[in-house]
Parts: structure tokens; C-alpha cells; sequence
């Protein structure tokens, strides 16, 4: 097979051992790479790769070639450190890949017909660099790339011409299959499979170019099936087996085909059922995992297919899952494997585990593993929106680990992996709140330097220019994730401090329920409980009548009936929707909740709960819940996104030097968005109760200043609207003045560093609604003032009319100024729930205008 390219090799060895020139010598050493190169395409021996780098990494260092001259080897070692990238070399080689290829790009006129290829080239590159690290700016810098390359391409009147007008249209169509697997918009798909079948098209069977097209269009069709279009199943695998025909045993893309095929393979049957289907996806799924090394970035999710396939296999043939079980749990424990990988497999393992009663153990062991990784899956190395998005992809697993513990009689564990494997953003931020005054007082180069690197992480990555600033924002974030967890295993290694950052021990836990008892309440597939966290112990209180299924669908009514509008009739429909919605969460949540706690009906002086709701019940309001008497009735409710933020924001002690009187932030009319009559009188009404009050109305209010004055003030009060983002919920924002230009989002205020801040009043539209698919993250904006220092944020789960929202603000400030002037702590909850009973009391019937408003925090 390489016997001539092994005579070529050998026959410029001799050529030179005898060059005369050192312009001979090192253009013999270029070709001799480009010879390795080839062979190493050929047979896919690892070595032929190494040479080839090596050479032309030696050429580049001669200093022979210069200016222009050096491009075309530049181009060809990023070429080679990619392919070795792709056979487990990692993004350090993709890394000097991009710079190569940015040196490349930047050195070539717009003219130059070598242009669009190595537009091409540092697309591809970039590609690479995101399929490493899962980051979806590099992901869109691959698109502009491959756009530029694409829009620059010429006519396809020769074959080298063809070729290139063939490779931009697939290369442009797999990078917008990608980015619509992070935004699911229809549009970018429909582009990406009309890209992928042009190009495909265009080329015959032995072309050189044939199989990649094949399995490019294989993959956007396959995208197409799962974004709802089954029927272009049957041409998905037809290219994907043209695909794999067409690639040599040992190519270096074989393994990706094979699983490329498998993964077909698998949607096919579980479209239709069919045992044929099933065999051939076992078979499929066997060769992918023969086909793939073990360093391969492939190699996790070979494995996972073949479990699938073999589970698949275990269900119709009545048998034992016993392979499948075993394939995940293999993978879960493989160190070598990415986090995210390992958390899927784990997830599997977990629950093949949980069917087999004699395996409880077993699943419990697997869960926990599954909730351990979740930290890892979404670190600190990746950017804000891509760890939300694989957040997304776990959101019921805690909840499942929780009800497998619970099933196992370990309540405390149960409440442990609740607690860990919910809010895992939130506790990455908390983490940057240590307290390091210990650690300090004996070893204060240590507390500094972690001090330091807190300040580097909550920051954003310092911006980059030019192309591939993606890549330059996702080193950074990557260095500085090194630097912390290399900085924690040092503090941990010194005496007293081996717990520092360490997921809450069950005694820290249960302090939560120190000042009035804490219901978490555990939504899950498998069963539905609430943990009653009071007096030093935890308590758990089956739900029997609540089901995952259920707490969705009223979820998802619910929402619907509070933002109704339509007829008169519609609107009263609405309403007959959200009392018997009310009436269901009386019945299989909040009456046993407050049952369990002694709590048997109204009167008296209401004392104080907390809720901290999981999954879909987030979206519902459990202190409105009723049904002949009500919550509000006979508890003062607040919630917490977690115990460990309730525990923090307690302790928390706020320094002096704090401004007088708090901020005030009104915004009647603002850009792109309907006027809000009632703010300046609400705020008006708020800044003539506190002595020392700063308001900003209108165009004073951007969102630099109201981040300056946030910082020196420890309250704050905001008349405004705000936006919500489903797809980046992370994005989401209030609409101060400059928002068009300069958004104050979630994720920034998230990291503001506010030490004086106490308390946030959001008289804005559906604060503390949740992200869809991110529930118990609490990545919303009464989440982000929470995160910021807050310890007590009033929000609102959903749209609140105007003058509702002036009435309800009126009567709370009211008893906070009282509290403030007699030098009381400020109680909100008590006050908000005063405020929402007389709204109740005067509107029974209309639940919409006064049960969303709610007290986050201690």
C-alpha cells in the first residue's frame, strides 16, 4: 500500500545527505513532510504524523523561509497539529494551530486566490477547537470563517475550483448544523442541509472529497430527524454508509464514520422498532467501538452507542441488561474521558442499576458519581452559556439521585446530592465569597493569592481582537480554571483547611433550618418527596399524589393562564385555570408541607417558612397554594435557591461604610418598551420614605451608574421593566436606559462584587421566572442580585400589571422604613406577605395579580 511513498521518503533521504545549499536542505526537509503526511492519511501510523511536524516545524525555525514564503508551511503544520488534535493530541495543538492559521489568513490579500482556502483552513481549525472544548464562540468564529471563505468562493468552472466550491458549502453547512444544535433555530438548520446536499451532490463517488461530504450531509440529516423530520432518516443513513465505504480501514476519520453511522443507526430504530434495525445498530455500534482508539475524542461516545444498542437489545429480548450496565458503568468510571461523557454513562449506569432491586447499592454508588461530575461537566473553563446549556442536559438528574437515595433510606445523602447537584453555578460563584480570614492569619501568601484569583475569576475574560478572539477568551477562562483548582488542592494540603470549598457536610446543611423550617420539595421520574429540614434533622414527607408528569403539565398550564389575554371570556378561563391549579398544589404539595409541620389551619401570628422548590415546581408559586384556606393564611413564606446560599447569606456579615438610603431606579419610558405610568410615582413614593435616597429616573439610569451606585449602597429599589432570554438565560436583563447598548445582565450582576448590599426590590416583570431547561439554577434576575450579596431579593415569577406593582411596593417600603427607623433588621418577607394578603383579601377571585411576588433569601 505505501510502498512507493516508503521509496519516495527514502530517496529524498539521499537527496539530502547530499544537498549542497541550505535553501536545498530545508526545501527537501518541506517535501519530505508533505510525504509523511500523505502516508501518514494512507495507513494512519501515529509516527508519519510526528515526522511530519517535526519537519515542518524545523523548517519554520530555519529562518529560510520568510514574509510570504513561510505561509504556505505555516498552513501546512497548523494541517498537520489539527490531524494530530483529532487522534488525541488535545487544544494545545489546536491552539497553535489557530495562531498559525490567524498569521496565514492575515498575510493573504483578499486577491489571492490562495485567499478563500486557508479561510477554509482556519475554519476548519477553529471547528476542531470547539469540538475539543465545547465552546460556542469558537463555534461561531468557525461560522464567519467558512461565511467569508464561502461568500469569497469563484465560479466552479474548473475542477479545483469545484473542489473548493464543494468544501465551502460543507464545511459552512456542518458549522451551522452545530450552531443549531446550541440555538435550535429552525432556519440555521434548513441552511445547513440544503448546504450539505448541494455540496454532496456535487461530487462522484471516486472523488477524494466524497466521503466527507457523505458524512457531513449524514450528520445534518440526522440533525434534521431530531429536530422533526423523520423522514430523512433512510437518506441519513444511506449517506452515512456511503460515507464509511468510501474511507480506507485505518483513515484517520474511520472512527468518527463508524459512530457517525451508528448514532444514524440508533434514530432510526427508534423511529421504527424493528428487530432488523436493532441488529444493525448492535452491529454498527460493535464496529464503532472496534474502530476507535481509546485516546480517539470519539472514544466515550463510541462506547455510549454500543450501551444503548445493548440495552435496546436487553428490553426486546426480555433479558437482563447486563452488558449495557456494565459498558456504562465502565465508561462512568473512566478517568480518561471527558466529564460530560462520564455523566451521561454514569446516568445510564445509575438507573439500568435503580431497575434491578438487588442493585440499589450499585445505583446510589452510580448516581452520586453522576452527580460529582456535573461540577466538572459545566467548570469554571467554560463560558456562561455553554455550561447552562449542559447544565440543561442533566436538569433532572439530582432529582433522580435524591429519590434513588431516599429509596435507599438515607435521607441526609438524599438532601446532599440535592444540594450538590443543583445550583452548581451558583456554588462555583459562592465559592468566590470564602471566607479566607483564617487561612490568612497564618498563611497570608496563600489568602492573597486566592483573594486575587477570586477578583480574575468573577471577572469577564479580557476582550480580544481580530479572528479567533473566541479562542483567546476560552484560554484565558482555561488558565484561570487551572490556576484555582491548583490553588484550592494547595490550601486543602494545609492543616485545618482540608475541607476548604468542599461540597456542605449534612450538619452545614441542616443549619438552614436554624430560623424556621425549610421545605425542599423533590420532583422525580421515580418518586416525589419533601425533605423538612428543621431542628438539626431532616425529615422526609412522600408525596404520593405528585408526579413529574403532573408538576409539568401544571407548570406549563399554569404559565399560560397568568400571561393570558384575549376576550373576556378568555381571561375568565384563564382565571378558572390558576385557582384549580392552586387547588392541585394545596392538595399535593403545600397542604401536606404545612400538615408535616404542625401548621393544621389559619390564625394566629404566621410564622416563617422556607421553600425551596426543584424542578418544575419552581416555576409555581407554593406560598399562594389554596384550597378552603391558604398558605398565606398561616406562614410567612420565603425561598432559597439552595440551603448552602440561605446558610451563606445568614452568616454573612456586611462591613461598614455603606452610603445612607438606598437606590432608587425608576424608568417611565424606556427604549424599546411600552411606558410604565405608575414608576415615577412608585418611585417617588420609595425615596420619601429613607432619608438619603438616590433616584434615577430616565436617562440617568445606565446601567454603568446604577452598578456604581449598587456598590455603595446597601438597598436598592428598581421601577423598571426587564427582559427575559430562553435561549441564554444567562442574557436576561433589566431595561435601564442604555439596555440597547449596554445590557445589565444576569451574568454581570452575578459577578459584581456589591459588599454592602442587603436587600433588592425588582418591581419588575417575571424576575424570578426560571429558565425552561435550567429550573434549580436560579439563573434569573432575583437569582443574580442573590448571587451579588443580596440577602433578601423580592422578585417576581411572572408579568405584574403597573399599578399592581405600585400598590404592593407602597405597602412594603412602608414597614421596611419603619424597620429602618427604628434600627430593626429589615424584615421584607413579613411585609411582602402582609402586602400580597390585603391584595389577596380585596381580589380573592384573581390570583394572577397578587400571588407573583416573592421573598428570596433569609
Amino acid at each position: 500500500m505505501t510502498q512507493p511513498l516508503d521509496r519516495r521518503i527514502a530517496e529524498l533521504d539521499r537527496l539530502l545527505a547530499a544537498a549542497g545549499t541550505p535553501e536545498e536542505h530545508w526545501g527537501l526537509r518541506n517535501d519530505r513532510a508533505t510525504l509523511y503526511w500523505t502516508r501518514y492519511e494512507e495507513a494512519g501510523r501515529l509516527p508519519d504524523l510526528e515526522h511530519t511536524i517535526a519537519e515542518f516545524r524545523a523548517v519554520l525555525t530555519a529562518g529560510v523561509l520568510t514574509g510570504s514564503a513561510a505561509l504556505p508551511t505555516m498552513s501546512n503544520l497548523a494541517g498537520a497539529l489539527t490531524l494530530r488534535a483529532k487522534a488525541g493530541g488535545g487544544p494545545a495543538d489546536l491552539r497553535e494551530a489557530v495562531e498559525l492559521l490567524r498569521t496565514v489568513v492575515a498575510g493573504t490579500p483578499a486577491a489571492d486566490a490562495r485567499h478563500g482556502g486557508r479561510l477554509l483552513n482556519l475554519g476548519g481549525v477553529l471547528l476542531g477547537y470547539h469540538h475539543a472544548t465545547g465552546d460556542s464562540a469558537v463555534l461561531h468564529e468557525a461560522c464567519s470563517a467558512f461565511q467569508a471563505a464561502h461568500d469569497a468562493a469563484p465560479e466552479p468552472d474548473t475542477p479545483e475550483r469545484r473542489e473548493h466550491w464543494v468544501a465551502t458549502r460543507s464545511n459552512l453547512g456542518e458549522c451551522l448544523r452545530l450552531v443549531h444544535t446550541v440555538t435550535g433555530e429552525a432556519q440555521t438548520l434548513d441552511r445547513a442541509v440544503a448546504l450539505a446536499r448541494a455540496a454532496a451532490g456535487a461530487l462522484p463517488t471516486g472523488h477524494p472529497l466524497y466521503a466527507r461530504m457523505q458524512s457531513n450531509l449524514a450528520l445534518a440529516l440526522v440533525s434534521a430527524a431530531h429536530a422533526g423530520q423523520p423522514e430523512v432518516l433512510a437518506e441519513a443513513a444511506a449517506a452515512a454508509r456511503a460515507a464509511l465505504a468510501a474511507t480506507p480501514g485505518g483513515h484517520p476519520n474511520e472512527p468518527e464514520r463508524h459512530t457517525v453511522y451508528a448514532g444514524i443507526l440508533r434514530a432510526t430504530y427508534a423511529s421504527d422498532p424493528d428487530p432488523v434495525l436493532l441488529n444493525q445498530f448492535r452491529r454498527a455500534a460493535r464496529g464503532a467501538v472496534r474502530a476507535t482508539p481509546a485516546a480517539h475524542p470519539n472514544a466515550g461516545w463510541a462506547r455510549l452507542l454500543l450501551g444503548r444498542a445493548e440495552y435496546a437489545h436487553a428490553d426486546r429480548s426480555g433479558q437482563e441488561p447486563t452488558a449495557a450496565r456494565e459498558l456504562f458503568r465502565d465508561t462512568a468510571q473512566d478517568l480518561a474521558l471527558p466529564p460530560g461523557v462520564r455523566a451521561v454513562a454514569a446516568r445510564h449506569w445509575s438507573l439500568l442499576a435503580f431497575l434491578d432491586p438487588g442493585r440499589l447499592a450499585e445505583a446510589v454508588r452510580a448516581f452520586g458519581l453522576a452527580v460529582a461530575l456535573l461540577p466538572q461537566t459545566a467548570g469554571r473553563e467554560r463560558a456562561a452559556v455553554d455550561a447552562e446549556r449542559l447544565l440543561g442536559e442533566h436538569r433532572h438528574l439530582a432529582a433522580d439521585a435524591a429519590a434513588c437515595a431516599l429509596t435507599a433510606g438515607d435521607p441526609g445523602l438524599a438532601l446532599r446530592l440535592l444540594e450538590q447537584g443543583r445550583g452548581v453555578l451558583l456554588s462555583q460563584t459562592l465559592d468566590t465569597w470564602a471566607d479566607v480570614t483564617d487561612l490568612a492569619a497564618r498563611h497570608p501568601a496563600l489568602a492573597a493569592e486566592f483573594t486575587e484569583l477570586r477578583g480574575l475569576t468573577r471577572a469577564e475574560p479580557t476582550p480580544a481582537e481580530g479572528v479567533a478572539a473566541g479562542v483567546a477568551a476560552a484560554e484565558e477562562r482555561a488558565h484561570l480554571a487551572r490556576r484555582w483548582s491548583a490553588l484550592v488542592d494547595r490550601i486543602r494540603a494545609v492543616p485545618g483547611h482540608e475541607g476548604f470549598l468542599a461540597p456542605p457536610s449534612l450538619p452545614e446543611l441542616l443549619a438552614a433550618g436554624r430560623d424556621g423550617p425549610v421545605a425542599v420539595v423533590n420532583v422525580s421520574g421515580l418518586r416525589c418527596d419533601a425533605l423538612l429540614v428543621r431542628d438539626g434533622r431532616v425529615e422526609v414527607l412522600p408525596l404520593p399524589e405528585l408526579t413529574l408528569d403532573g408538576a409539568e403539565a401544571a407548570a406549563r398550564r399554569f404559565l399560560a393562564a397568568v400571561t393570558a389575554t384575549g376576550s373576556l371570556a378568555e381571561v375568565a378561563a384563564a382565571g378558572e385555570t390558576v385557582r384549580e391549579i392552586l387547588g392541585w398544589l394545596w392538595r399535593t404539595v403545600t397542604g401536606p408541607v404545612l400538615a408535616a409541620l404542625g401548621v393544621t389551619g389559619p390564625g394566629g401570628t404566621p410564622a416563617r417558612m422556607w421553600w425551596m422548590p426543584c424542578g418544575p415546581l419552581a416555576f409555581l408559586p407554593l406560598h399562594a397554594a389554596e384550597d378552603g384556606w391558604s398558605a398565606l393564611d398561616a406562614v410567612v413564606s420565603s425561598y432559597t435557591p439552595t440551603l448552602r446560599s440561605l446558610c451563606h447569606h445568614r452568616d454573612r456579615a456586611v462591613p461598614p461604610g455603606a452610603v445612607d438610603g438606598p437606590l432608587v431606579v425608576a424608568m417611565p419610558h424606556t427604549p424599546a418598551a411600552p411606558p410604565l405610568p405608575h414608576a415615577v410615582r412608585e418611585a417617588e413614593t420609595v425615596a420619601a420614605l429613607y432619608p438619603g435616597a438616590h433616584l434615577l429616573s430616565g436617562a440617568a439610569a445606565t446601567g454603568e451608574q446604577v452598578l456604581a451606585e449598587l456598590a455603595r449602597r446597601r438597598w436598592a429599589h428598581f421601577a423598571c421593566h426587564a427582559a427575559g432570554r430562553a435561549d441564554q438565560p444567562g442574557l436576561s436583563r433589566l431595561l435601564l436606559y442604555d439596555h440597547d447598548r449596554r445590557p445589565l445582565t444576569v451574568r454581570e450582576l452575578s459577578r459584581a462584587h456589591l459588599p454592602h448590599a442587603e436587600l433588592a426590590y425588582l418591581s419588575a416583570c417575571a424576575t424570578s421566572h426560571p429558565a425552561r431547561t435550567l429550573p434549580d439554577e436560579a439563573v434569573h434576575l432575583t437569582g443574580a442580585f442573590h448571587l451579588a450579596g443580596y440577602g433578601q431579593v423580592v422578585g417576581t415569577l411572572w408579568r405584574v400589571a403597573d399599578d399592581v406593582a405600585a400598590d404592593v411596593t407602597a405597602y412594603v417600603h412602608e414597614r421596611l422604613a419603619a424597620d429602618a427607623a427604628a434600627y430593626r433588621p429589615l424584615d421584607a418577607a413579613t411585609a411582602l406577605h402582609g402586602a400580597v394578603r390585603r391584595l389577596r383579601d380585596r381580589y380573592p377571585a384573581a390570583a394572577a395579580l397578587w400571588a407573583a411576588h416573592v421573598h428570596v433569601g433569609r
